[in-house]
């Protein structure tokens, strides 16, 4: 039944725009050959850090990266869309950074993936729908307004499908669990009726950003949710949506890692408040909403410790 409903979902994306999920036409057109060479400066905002990246494709599915990530806070993610500067927020006091990011600007193409879900007009043009991961900057939805020569408006996803089929040809949807969870797959123009007007070959592939986070929201008629989930929900800045930040994402607030972690604590309090978990100790860390780390999970996990192993059966 799930599963019948996440592709009636997908289906209606394709045929309409302003769906709950959108299935975002990226205007990437085809697979790379694997033998593309050059030199390339990716930036990737994301929910937790800056990217300045520098790709060096070298052909036969070879590449190299050289990479810089910058820390992003809570208040630099909720100021006021005007105040968001790179030069100013992201790259700090160190004056050096900033400067050999301008020089990459001005000797390399660009590329951005960012944590906005924007309405491409085309490659290298978009206008951003909303922010995602957190992100409530405002004065920029709605809006395009970033003064740097772009060469593609790629999201994560996208990205990841079209990096991944560049090394392995048999690589064709790319999915992201991550702070949130997207796919992005290739999609002929016949099965995407809203792009009908522009003219494509029928049989012309282009790269599908399908943001289905957002798939069951509002409605919640297919997805079982839990009274930790309802919890989360509620506490979101955006109730029935997806505190994230697209506009809607009931699918992942219940898997993405940004609210694993606090699931996890919100069963331990309930456990701590019935006298059923650390014995009257006190555990007042984590009365602290998101106090948990999605990461402690990953990391108990794969704890291969014998004791552990035998506490957990």
């Amino acid at each position: 039944m799930i599963v019948l409903a996440i592709e009636e979902t997908l289906k209606k994306g394709l045929q309409e725009p302003g769906q709950v999920v959108p299935m975002i036409p990226t205007f990437v057109f085809g697979w790379p050959t694997g033998d593309e060479k050059g030199e390339y400066l990716a930036l990737d905002l994301g929910g937790t850090n800056l990217r300045v990246c520098l790709v060096t494709l070298m052909g036969a599915g070879k590449f190299e990266v050289t990479q810089t990530k910058y820390r992003l806070t809570e208040e630099q993610k909720h100021e006021d869309g005007q105040n968001l500067q790179l030069h100013q927020n992201y790259f700090g006091a160190d004056r050096s950074r900033w400067q050999a990011a301008a020089w990459i600007y001005s000797h390399y193409r660009t590329d951005l993936s960012s944590v906005l879900v924007p309405l491409l007009l085309r490659i290298d043009h978009g206008e951003l729908i909303r922010w995602t991961k957190g992100f409530g900057a405002p004065n920029i939805e709605g809006r395009d307004n970033v003064p740097v020569d772009l060469v593609a408006i790629v999201n994560d996803t996208t990205g990841t499908l079209i990096a991944s089929n560049y090394v392995d040809s048999n690589t064709k949807i790319a999915v992201i669990f991550g702070t949130g969870c997207n796919a992005a797959y290739m999609e002929t123009a016949e099965n995407i009726p809203k792009m009908g007007s522009i003219g494509l070959p029928s049989d012309q592939g282009m790269a599908i950003n399908c943001e289905w986070g957002a798939f069951d929201s509002f409605e919640y008629l297919h997805l079982p949710r839990t009274k930790y989930d309802i919890i989360i929900d509620e506490v979101s800045n955006k109730p029935g949506e997806q505190a994230c930040t697209l506009s809607c994402t009931a699918f992942e607030k219940l898997i993405a890692g940004l609210y694993l972690g606090e699931i996890f604590r919100l069963v331990l309090c309930e456990l701590v408040d019935s006298g059923d978990l650390f014995l009257g100790q006190a555990a007042d860390k984590l009365e602290k909403a998101y106090a948990f780390d999605t990461a402690y999970l990953s990391l108990m996990e794969s704890d291969p410790t014998e004791e552990l192993l035998t506490i957990i059966g």
